[in-house]
């Protein structure tokens, strides 16, 4: 059986070459916003630290979970690789321009449901979710607590809110310089520590990985209702 390690790894130069194709028609503010600058940097380490936390993410889904939320899809290289996993995936953002030019390239697994709406698009919907994830995601939030208070309704007994959060340390900060002018950041509002905070506050968080180890620019964590 697959796992997320083996699926990012058949689709990351696909992905990546429809991303590096996009780029070079230029780089707007959604697009930025995407990460298609981040996946498809040609710095390798760049590259693969974005990939890297990506897989460090997905490798947190339980086995045994079948229907997943990806908020905050983004280019959908997430929802992508969840579906190869079996999961019966619904997919929101504020704008899916990004995944449309990335539809431009790329033929998605049929049954991902994609929608263009805020979370109160999904609130008050019947059923419930074995996992949610958000890629860098929440420190873009400014009204954290009403948007953790949604997705905890619509989160399994069981399920589990896997979340990847930019740490805007010294580290990070540098990166961002290193990696280019597309990398401005004014769009955060919020880090990793004061996110993973918010999410403790009402959640059980069973799982935190820095990653990268020895500098970390992302914590990726993983809670559980309480």
């Amino acid at each position: 059986m697959k796992n997320a390690t083996n699926i990012i790894k058949e689709i990351q130069p696909v992905f990546k070459k429809a991303f590096i194709e996009i780029k070079s028609r230029g780089v707007t503010a959604e697009i930025a916003e995407a990460a298609i600058p981040a996946y498809a940097h040609k710095n390798p380490i760049i590259s693969r630290i974005f990939w890297g936390r990506l897989v460090k993410a997905l490798n947190l889904l339980p086995p045994d979970a079948t229907t997943l939320l990806d908020f905050g899809c983004g280019t959908g290289v997430a929802s992508y690789a969840a579906a190869q996993l079996g999961k019966s995936v619904t997919a929101i953002d504020l704008d899916l321009r990004p995944l449309r030019k990335v539809m431009d390239h790329i033929t998605f697994p049929k049954g991902i449901d994609f929608r263009e709406c805020s979370v109160e698009g999904i609130n008050g919907e019947v059923g419930t979710y074995d996992a949610i994830i958000a890629l860098d995601v929440f420190e873009h939030i400014t009204d954290l607590p009403t948007t953790l208070s949604v997705l905890k309704s619509k989160l399994a007994p069981n399920g589990v809110l896997i979340a990847s959060l930019p740490t805007e340390s010294f580290f990070y900060r540098l990166g961002r310089r290193l990696a280019g002018r597309h990398f401005t950041g004014s769009y955060h509002v919020s880090n990793a520590p004061a996110v993973e905070a918010q999410i403790g506050s009402v959640m059980s968080i069973d799982t935190c990985i820095n990653t990268p180890p020895l500098i970390t620019l992302f914590r990726i964590i993983r809670a559980r209702l309480k």
